[in-house]
């Protein structure tokens, strides 16, 4: 029977109680593979970065620029367009950039698949600080990649842009007065996306049968990184059938797709 080689971890990385060289590292946390995994997809790190931007005004939330890495190359949206670069490159003109690294989740959508499918819903021209930004970009992606939203905290400039009328004196505040609309957003809706997105993945999930897990189940999910089954425990089952897990060695969360769990999740 074949089995996958192991690897060694050469760098302290977000599994940190699994990597050997980690101070958090007690005794071994998975076990090897013993089955072929010829039909496992190849699995994608999600990153996901936010810098916040602009004057911090009293009395108002906190503006953010945010974008996601994909096995360490950037995707964001800006004027021109959906931009694939260095890691986190669209942060570095901003104090501090990137203010906030977080691993967002493992995916089997690569970043030329993201592309893609956002290509279209984000071209050169259409940005517009307030109604089409980074964030509903990222807003997006997420959900493309992990079938989770960008959180609310991260959408301000969008919240403001949805009534700008209204908050005037505020827009002109937050944007130091730099602030014109793009008439190419004036229809641009980020639920309208998402909608589409939910529908192909409800599809998509509904051609495989799966298996079912409840939270609190004790699993083990399938470590594209170490090459073998670690244990873990379902946090929470989201409406679409992905999963939330929590890594039993240390509070590490990984959101799995409904269509990757038979692949990526077995019982324990």
């Amino acid at each position: 029977e074949n089995r996958p080689a192991h690897r060694t971890c050469t760098r302290r990385c977000h599994f940190c109680s699994l990597c050997p060289q980690s101070t958090h590292a007690s005794g071994v946390m998975g076990t090897a593979c013993s089955e072929q995994l010829e039909d496992l997809p190849t699995l994608h790190a999600v990153m996901f970065a936010a810098t916040p931007i602009g004057p911090q005004l009293p009395g108002l939330p906190e503006a953010y620029h945010t974008s996601l890495a994909i096995d360490g190359r950037e995707y964001s949206f800006g004027p021109k367009g959906v931009i694939a670069q260095q890691v986190f490159t669209s942060h570095h003109h901003l104090p501090k950039g990137p203010a906030e690294v977080t691993d967002a989740g493992i995916t089997s959508m690569s970043g030329a698949e993201l592309k893609e499918a956002l290509l279209g819903d984000f071209r050169a021209g259409t940005y517009d600080m307030l109604r089409k930004n980074c964030n509903s970009f990222s807003d997006c992606a997420l959900f493309f990649l992990l079938g989770v939203r960008l959180e609310s905290k991260y959408r301000v400039m969008e919240q403001m842009g949805a009534s700008a009328d209204e908050h005037t004196g505020i827009v002109r505040a937050m944007t130091m007065g730099d602030y014109a609309p793009n008439p190419k957003a004036a229809n641009f809706e980020v639920d309208r996306i998402v909608d589409r997105i939910r529908r192909a993945r409800t599809v998509r999930v509904r051609r495989a049968p799966r298996r079912s897990y409840q939270a609190g189940q004790q699993i083990e999910i399938y470590s594209a990184t170490f090459a073998m089954w670690v244990s873990a425990r379902v946090q929470s089952v989201d409406p679409d059938g992905g999963v939330t897990v929590l890594y039993d060695a240390q509070n590490c969360k990984r959101t799995i797709q409904a269509a990757d769990i038979d692949r990526l999740v077995r019982p324990a």
